[in-house]
């Protein structure tokens, strides 16, 4: 299919109303003021470059953004970023462009890539984050498989801290907020000698739950509030430079996260399995408060023969460690080694059954040590040709113990356990080259060869029978990418792109089954970047085409949950991002998606349908790819009468309908909804502390990020799903010293 084949209904109903948006930004921006919009430079390529000059679809968003749009997790990050949904759990869940990963447990990889620093990070970790101390968030849409190679098929994630300074720096952040939110962050940086700079940063968070768990015993247990957060985190960072040509920066961080875990409350009630013709122990005492925000429940874990318990029912802690070591050669080239180590630890309980009665939980724990390495290679910025190659490693040792303990009448649970080992290794060598044919014409050749090994060894202890699983598989891939730049003017840039993505094969760890291949997507995608109004008015828009084979899905057979190359799937979309500043006191940014995404060829059980077991489901969305999603901030900035600067912003975010499952149920969706945001600032004349407000979801919008489907065994399906974060507000005090 072209790059070209949007329907006529997608153009009018879809990319003719974002279009509109240029003109109205336009013709409404005069030109008499001074004020431009600042350069931002951005390393998407491994290299500095100008963002409006980097062929890709890229958001930017720097501490001062992430501050003024009260922005402090990755899940409140995604409302500010076109085509990006992050569903944040002790396990996260990210999908960019309608690419996501349905495999959670060590076994799988994400869609995803994140890169911390430049670090790669192989669990699906990225929805757990809170964002301290950072410079800029890179968020590159689409896949980047020669530069950022395995499992960045939907994209990729950089997050860049905030350096040590060569003056002394010191930075304070109190904030406190209604659910008896408290936050304290903070950094220290500066000089150490002559040849070395430090920075250590910090930060602690706590907030009681949302929702309230009514559940008899539950306060001693410390689980009467759901959705909490207690988190605290480091970084140290040092900046060696023993003489002009060598530069090596050290880095060692920590993450804990004890937050209780989400919620999951049924969306219907009572449930259609509640009799005792369905369920093997009836409830039909089994309270389920009507308030949204309140449940009742257990969250008991049995395992027979054990007097195990459990201290929380969620955990995750990370602790990692990096070098990067550069040299500038004599001939102008750079050469960077960055080495890093990274240990990755999670536990997750869930009362999977979501009532007061001991029926069926979920309980996950992982651990992964991960080593990795890449070394680069690239040429001075300033040659007509540019090139960097370079050469990748990873090696990721990773466990899990898995547990679905279910009930057989007399209280004895009917295990489901998993305990299991993986190990990854893998490597890649890749190059690109950029040639500037003249002023106006740039090509880009980009190319990198990947090779996996996956072993698995897990001891599946279900329904009283043991059985010892394992494998040993191991693939290729080789993806290219072929681009071509066409600057219009100085201040406009047109590119085209054709690139191929990559993504690992693993292994189904929660059923007896073979292991599944990688999938690839072709790539096909436009851009134009413009700078107008004398730069007061920046344009950036893309559409894009994804080719999808072998695509990993999640399926049902014979009651088992397992993952498989089951289908193609065609992936299509636009997106348009505006800033413009209306004067010199007012701006405004605005972004728009649109995505159409569908399965070519899927045929697959449905536990929800035991009336026709066998569905094709051919035609249906990918789950979590909502059509349509937009964002709107307007921001305001004066000096007053006695020299103080008021800043004042609203946002307004819109994300449309989304199903989330492959089986497109109406139960399992959430309609489109709207946030809304207020945040202001205020900062005294030649003081060094700034106040803050802030409000988010201003109009206590209820409304669901992620949806389960639970009573497979019984035929009859039923949703459980995780509510959002209510109305918030509070205060924040900075102080810089």
């Amino acid at each position: 299919m072209s790059l070209y084949a949007f329907n006529k209904k997608i153009i009018n109903n879809h990319l003719i109303p974002l279009f509109l948006l240029i003109p109205l930004a336009m013709f409404s921006i005069p030109t008499s003021y001074s004020q431009q919009i600042e350069e931002i430079v951005v390393t998407a390529e491994k290299r500095m470059a100008s963002l409006q000059e980097t062929p890709i679809s890229i958001s930017v968003f720097s501490g001062d953004d992430l501050s003024n749009y009260g922005i402090t997790d990755s899940e409140q990050l995604s409302y500010y970023t076109p085509g990006l949904v992050i569903q944040r759990q002790v396990i996260g869940k990210v999908t960019m462009r309608g690419v996501g990963n349905e495999n959670l447990t060590i076994g799988g990889d994400p869609s995803v890539a994140l890169h911390l620093d430049g670090t790669y990070v192989a669990r699906s970790s990225v929805a757990n984050f809170d964002f301290f101390d950072v410079e800029r968030i890179e968020v590159l849409r689409g896949p980047q498989g020669t530069l950022y190679g395995r499992n960045a098929t939907g994209g990729a994630i950089n997050v860049i801290s905030n350096k040590p300074s060569e003056e002394s720096e010191k930075i304070l952040n109190m904030s406190f907020g209604n659910y008896g939110s408290t936050r304290l962050d903070g950094a220290i940086s500066g000089p150490i000698n002559d040849t070395a700079l430090g920075r250590i940063s910090f930060l602690h968070a706590e907030r009681d739950g949302y929702t309230k768990n009514i559940f008899p015993g539950a306060a001693d247990r410390g689980l009467d509030e759901l959705d909490t957060q207690d988190l605290s985190a480091l970084k140290v960072q040092l900046n060696i430079r023993p003489s002009d040509i060598l530069t090596i920066d050290l880095k060692a961080d920590l993450y804990r996260d004890s937050s209780n875990p989400v919620a999951y409350k049924y969306l219907i009630w009572p449930l259609p399995w509640m009799e005792a013709s369905y369920a093997p122990v009836p409830f039909p005492n089994a309270v389920h408060p009507t308030d949204l925000r309140t449940l009742s429940e257990g969250f008991e874990f049995h395992i027979p023969g054990s007097t195990r318990t459990l201290e929380n029912a969620g955990e995750w802690n990370q602790d990692g460690l990096s070098a990067k070591i550069t040299l500038d050669l004599d001939n102008g080239n750079s050469f960077v080694s960055h080495t890093s180590f990274r240990d990755i630890d999670s536990m997750w309980l869930n009362d999977g059954d979501g009532v007061d009665v001991f029926l069926v939980n979920y309980f996950q724990k992982e651990s992964s040590e991960q080593f990795t390495q890449e070394i680069r290679l690239s040429s001075p910025d300033s040659d007509d040709r540019n090139w960097i190659i370079g050469a990748f490693y990873i090696q990721e040792d990773s466990e899990t113990f898995i547990g679905i303990p279910l009930p057989l009448g007399l209280d004895l649970p009917l295990n489901l356990l998993i305990d299991g080992e993986h190990e990854t290794t893998a490597y890649a060598i890749f190059g690109q080259v950029t040639n500037n044919i003249n002023e106006k014409l740039r090509l880009h050749f980009g190319a990198r060869y990947n090779h996996e090994n996956k072993k698995a060894n897990y001891i599946d202890d279900r329904f009283f029978v043991v059985s010892q699983v394992s494998g040993d598989e191991s693939w290729n891939s080789f993806t290219p990418r072929i681009g071509v730049d066409y600057f219009i003017s100085d201040e406009s840039m047109f590119y085209a792109n054709i690139s191929k993505g990559f993504k690992s094969g693993g292994f189904n760890l929660l059923a007896v089954q073979d292991a599944y291949d990688p999938e690839f997507v072709w790539s096909y995608e436009v851009g134009l970047k413009r700078t107008l109004k004398e730069g007061r008015l920046q344009t950036n828009f893309s559409a894009f085409y994804y080719d999808y084979s072998d695509m990993q899905v999640g399926r049902v057979e014979n009651l088992q949950s397992i993952l498989l190359n089951a289908a193609g799937s065609t992936i299509k979309g636009a997106e348009l991002e505006i800033l413009a500043l209306i004067n010199d006191n007012f701006r405004i940014q605005a972004n728009a998606a649109y995505l159409n995404t569908h399965y070519d060829d899927f045929v697959t059980q449905d536990p929800g349908s035991p009336g026709v077991p066998i569905k094709q489901l051919a035609g249906n969305e990918l789950p979590r790819s909502p059509k349509l999603t937009a964002n709107v901030i307007g921001i305001y900035n004066v000096v007053l009468e006695n020299g103080a600067d008021l800043t004042l912003n609203g946002s307004y975010q819109k994300q449309g309908k989304q199903y989330f499952t492959q089986f497109n149920r109406e139960s399992v969706s959430q309609d489109s909804f709207n946030l809304l945001n207020f945040n202001a600032k205020y900062k005294p004349q030649n003081v060094n502390w700034e106040l803050s407000f802030y409000i988010h979801n201003l109009t206590d919008e209820d409304y669901i990020t992620d949806i389960l489907e639970s009573g497979v065994v019984t035929g009859q399906t039923v949703p459980q799903g995780v509510f959002g974060p209510p109305r918030t507000y509070g205060i924040k005090m900075s102080f810089n010293f």
